[in-house]
């Protein structure tokens, strides 16, 4: 009962003043996971207890985990080159910008200055 008092006191939160909302919905979490952390855990006995429940699966349930584990696998790939493509996206972008920023548009559109624009932009080409 008292888990979720915490969650409809975060969204009642939310609803009048939503950074209050977020941190208690959000401190709700934490205490209850206190709990669970707090205490000291042995990492050999995590993984004897781990391997005794694979061992205890039938072929099903363990078809059903590699599958799981293999969508999991193949979403955080996606997700890191989705954002290895944005970070090199925004390189470039901001390279182009500061090569280009030495010339103001004028010189691009004006007959007088046009010629100065035009070869900056030729050599940028070349090199």
């Amino acid at each position: 009962m008292e888990d979720s008092y915490g969650i409809f006191h975060g969204s009642r939160d939310a609803v009048t003043n939503p950074r209050r909302g977020i941190f208690t919905l959000a401190q709700n979490v934490v205490d209850g996971s206190a709990g669970i952390i707090s205490g000291s855990m042995d990492l050999n006995l995590a993984l004897t207890d781990l391997a005794t429940e694979l061992e205890a699966m039938g072929t099903g349930e363990l078809l059903g985990l590699y599958l799981e584990s293999a969508i999991m696998r193949l979403a955080i790939q996606a997700m890191s080159l989705c954002i290895f493509i944005i970070a090199y996206g925004r390189m470039l972008e901001i390279f182009l910008v500061i090569s280009v920023a030495p010339i103001p548009l004028s010189t691009m559109v004006n007959r007088e200055w046009g010629s100065i624009g035009s070869n900056y932009i030729a050599v940028l080409r070349l090199k």
